[in-house]
């Protein structure tokens, strides 16, 4: 086979051995002793070796429906032109580290049958794992994107990792399963992360800044929050939230949840069931923005239950029974529970207490003073 360097390779439906990839790399080298490819295409080819470290395609690179029997390596490669994967299958490893993708990239329903590794790589445009599947570990970390990350659908059978990484974008992980542990972050994307409908099974760490963070309709386990985030109408085994928020929590359902450093006035609870709530180092700055909502009384029990503070516990209580006593429709209840406000704060405020008590005594005093003088006149009178 005769390759020049940048010259077009067609291999579609071949089966590659060792010493035909050998011939290639062989007649692709150039004066530098890089390996240069114009446009490649090994669409539905088998490849018995996949040493591709350092490639540099010029052009288009199709390796729709290929599959690679023994590890494929892209390490260092480098993509001028659209690479295509769609449908690709790796039997073995798959190193993608240091790899360079100018144009789209497409992965679309690929399956890694063993460990993926695409650690550094730089996409500067769109990339696309819709419905691939990873049996093996999945690496992201140090990774980029210059565009949009698209992995809806995408199944995580063992780890993924993807820490300091980045995405210009959106990075969207919508129903998306994760079977095993799962690490996103630190990572900086910079319109909207989205995991609606995602399923986790075990441990999820996400700790992302971006516009909007979207994590509805989701089946969690535990999972570990370190940005704003909307989790409406999701479930979890565990929740454990940090950072000022806002945190949007309508409908959601967890059976442990602990909040650390969270502004809770910014926040939004319609409709939670959060059982086993603790609050440690929260902020709350007087009231709930979604007062006076009927259920907010019992959030605030709640609230009061969970709170490390006892300063806070105190303005819970008393917020809760405030709430209680706006929604009651009796308005001679009503007017007994603003006595109880005005003279003792509910029996929670000890200045209150004290200040009606010495009213008391004072009033009580000036009585008995004005009625022994009230008697001192009238015993001169009839003298």
């Amino acid at each position: 086979m005769k390759v020049e360097p940048g010259g077009d390779l067609d291999l579609r439906g071949a089966t590659v051995d060792p010493a035909t990839w050998e011939a290639v790399r062989a007649g692709a080298v150039d004066a530098a002793g890089v390996v240069r490819l114009g446009r490649c295409r090994f669409d539905g080819a088998v490849l018995d070796c996949a040493d591709f470290h350092g490639v540099v395609f010029e052009g288009d690179a199709s390796f729709a429906g290929a599959q690679f029997r023994r590890a494929a390596s892209f390490r260092d490669a480098v993509f001028h032109g659209n690479a295509g994967f769609h449908e690709a299958v790796f039997n073995r490893g798959a190193t993608y580290d240091g790899a360079v993708f100018d144009r789209h990239a497409d992965f679309t329903c690929a399956r890694f049958n063993a460990d993926a590794l695409f650690t550094g790589v730089r996409w500067k445009a769109d990339v696309t794992f819709t419905g691939a599947w990873f049996l093996g570990a999945a690496d992201f970390d140090c990774s980029s994107c210059g565009r949009d990350v698209l992995a809806q659908e995408t199944r995580f059978s063992s780890p993924l990792s993807w820490r300091n990484g980045s995405v210009a974008r959106h990075l969207l992980l919508d129903r998306a399963l994760f079977r095993d542990c799962a690490w996103l972050g630190p990572l900086t994307v910079g319109a909207r992360l989205s995991l609606n409908s995602a399923r986790a099974s075990r441990t999820l760490r996400l700790t992302a800044t971006a516009q909007r963070v979207s994590i509805r309709n989701a089946i969690l386990h535990t999972t570990r929050l370190h940005t704003p985030a909307d989790l409406s109408h999701t479930s979890a085994t565990e929740l454990q939230l940090h950072g000022a928020g806002p945190l949007t929590l309508t409908g959601a359902v967890a059976a442990s949840t602990r909040l650390t450093g969270v502004d809770l006035g910014t926040c939004v609870f319609e409709s939670a069931k959060l059982s086993g709530l603790a609050l440690r180092g929260c902020r709350f700055p007087g009231r709930l923005a979604e007062e006076p909502a009927p259920w907010t009384a019992a959030l605030y029990q709640s609230f009061a239950e969970a709170t490390d503070d006892p300063e806070q516990a105190r303005l819970f209580h008393i917020r809760a029974i405030e709430m209680r006593r706006l929604a009651h429709p009796s308005p001679w209840w009503r007017l007994l529970l603003t006595l109880c406000r005005v003279t003792s704060g509910y029996g929670r405020s000890p200045l209150r207490i004290h200040t009606t008590f010495a009213a008391l005594a004072l009033t009580a005093t000036l009585l008995t003073a004005l009625g022994l003088e009230s008697g001192e006149l009238a015993t001169l009178a009839h003298r």
